[in-house]
C-alpha cells in the first residue's frame, strides 16, 4: 500500500506544472526535487511515518509551492544548516538574472499545531548571520497565531511567515506575510491577495481559495524556467 501511495505521488507530480530552476546537481545527491526524493523513497522502502520522510517531504512541497511565486530555492540539508532548510533568491518583475534577485532563506516545520512565537523568536536569532538585504521566511504547515505575527511585524530584521498546505492537500499557499523591514526590500508594488478556486467534490460544487501575488495591481506570472549561474 505504501509502495502503491507513493506510485501515486510520482503521478500527480508528473500532471504538475513544469516550471522549474535550471540548477546543476550535485553528483553525490541522492534526491533534488520532489519527484526524485519520492523515487529514492520507495527504492529504499523508507518509512513514510519517520521524521526523515515527513520532513523532507515538506521541505520539497513548500520549495515547489514558493516557486510559483518565482522564489527559486534548493534544499540545503545536513546538520550545519543553522536552521536554514532551502535557499535561493526571490525574483521579481523587475530582475531579469538569477542573481538580481533577493536572497531568500527558509525554515520549514511540518507540525500539525499552529506555529506560535518561539519558532520566529528562535529563527531570527539562528540567522544572525546571513547577509545584509537576505529575507528570512519560516513556513508552517499549520495556521501561525496571533504572537507569531507580531514577532514578524515587530522585527528589525527582513522577515515573513508562509502557510504552505502539505503535498497531499495540493501544497497551496494559504497564508503569505511578511514585515515592513522585509516590504522595502521586495518594494511596494509587491501585494498578496486572495483568489476563490471553483472545484467539485461529488455532486456538489465547493470553492477553495490560493494566495496569489501581484505587482502594482496585476498578478505576478509565473517564470517557466530560471536558470541559476
Amino acid at each position: 500500500m505504501i509502495r502503491q501511495g507513493r506510485q501515486n505521488l510520482l503521478k500527480a507530480l508528473n500532471r504538475q506544472d513544469k516550471s522549474r530552476c535550471i540548477r546543476r546537481a550535485s553528483t553525490k545527491a541522492t534526491h533534488t526535487d520532489l519527484t526524485s526524493f519520492l523515487t529514492h523513497a520507495t527504492s529504499t522502502n523508507l518509512s513514510t511515518k519517520s521524521t526523515y520522510y515527513v520532513g523532507t517531504l515538506y521541505e520539497y512541497t513548500v520549495l515547489n509551492a514558493l516557486r510559483k511565486f518565482n522564489i527559486c530555492l534548493h534544499r540545503t540539508g545536513g546538520t550545519d544548516d543553522r536552521g536554514v532548510d532551502l535557499r535561493g533568491r526571490w525574483l521579481l518583475p523587475t530582475h531579469t538574472e538569477y542573481s538580481d534577485g533577493i536572497p531568500v532563506v527558509v525554515q520549514c516545520k511540518a507540525e500539525q499545531r499552529p506555529t506560535g512565537p518561539k519558532y520566529l523568536r528562535e529563527l531570527e536569532g539562528a540567522t544572525s548571520a546571513e547577509e545584509h538585504g537576505t529575507l528570512v521566511l519560516l513556513a508552517t504547515l499549520s495556521r501561525f497565531t496571533e504572537g507569531a505575527r507580531r514577532v514578524v511585524m515587530g522585527s528589525n530584521r527582513a522577515m515573513g511567515v508562509v502557510q504552505v498546505g502539505g503535498h497531499e492537500q495540493g501544497g497551496q499557499v494559504g497564508q503569505f506575510i511578511w514585515n515592513g523591514a522585509a516590504g522595502r526590500l521586495v518594494g511596494h508594488e509587491l501585494g498578496v491577495k486572495t483568489v476563490f478556486i471553483p472545484g467539485v467534490k461529488g455532486d456538489e460544487q465547493e470553492v477553495g481559495t490560493r494566495v496569489v501575488l501581484t505587482w502594482n495591481g496585476s498578478i505576478i506570472k509565473t517564470k517557466n524556467k530560471i536558470a541559476i549561474s
